[in-house]
């Protein structure tokens, strides 16, 4: 199980966290369970798990034998990494975001590993377990955060209780694309929160 020093987690991310690894401890397909859901919970699926393509790391836990497929300085050739993580999570401007971040630990430009683990998730086809809520909070987020200078889009932690006795799973396409767009927003919506962002500073 993995926290980073700037995450607050809930009571219920270290139970779901425990109840997706021994649940999928098996399962050679799924590369890590999650506890951060930047979604808004939906009323009728919140006894759903949700199964993702791509990991998020704002608290997360997976396996000794997934662990060691991990690369720290990942290289493959461009036109490799442009298809292996295209044909994975099938979202361009995504797909291109991390590139631009492989790109520049193999420069020696960045310094993060966050990139590289996401990209072993495409090459080896792994699948997310992610809540249907969301379950920590990362508190060091945006201008005064190391990796999100620029962004003001985290989620809070529900205070729904879950029947993880009773959690069922659901593959739904919808979710990675909510969240990229959430992640990496198109040129419209980065300009409509700029001006939202501007408005908050001029009216204080």
């Amino acid at each position: 199980m993995i926290l980073e020093d700037d995450t607050k987690p809930s009571e219920q991310f270290f139970k779901f966290i425990n109840f997706g690894l021994r649940k999928y401890r098996d399962d050679k397909n799924i590369g890590s369970i999650c506890g951060y859901n930047p979604l808004t919970p939906i009323p009728d699926k919140i006894d759903r798990i949700i199964i993702s393509n791509y990991p998020s790391l704002w608290g997360w836990g997976t396996w000794k034998n997934v662990w060691e497929k991990y690369s720290l300085q990942a290289d493959f050739h461009y036109l490799h990494k442009v298809t292996t993580i295209y044909r994975h999570i099938k979202h361009l401007r995504y797909t291109m975001y991390i590139l631009s971040i492989l790109r520049g630990v193999e420069k020696g430009e960045i310094d993060t590993w966050c990139a590289q683990f996401g990209f072993m998730f495409s090459e080896y086809k792994f699948k997310v377990v992610y809540p249907p809520i969301n379950l920590i909070e990362n508190i060091g987020y945006g201008d005064q955060g190391t990796h999100t200078k620029g962004w003001d889009n985290t989620n809070k932690i529900s205070n729904i209780r879950l029947d993880f006795m009773n959690l069922k799973e659901s593959y739904d396409k919808s979710f990675d694309l909510s969240r990229f767009n959430i992640e990496r927003p198109n040129i419209y919506n980065r300009l409509i929160r700029k001006c939202k962002i501007s408005l908050k500073i001029i009216t204080k």
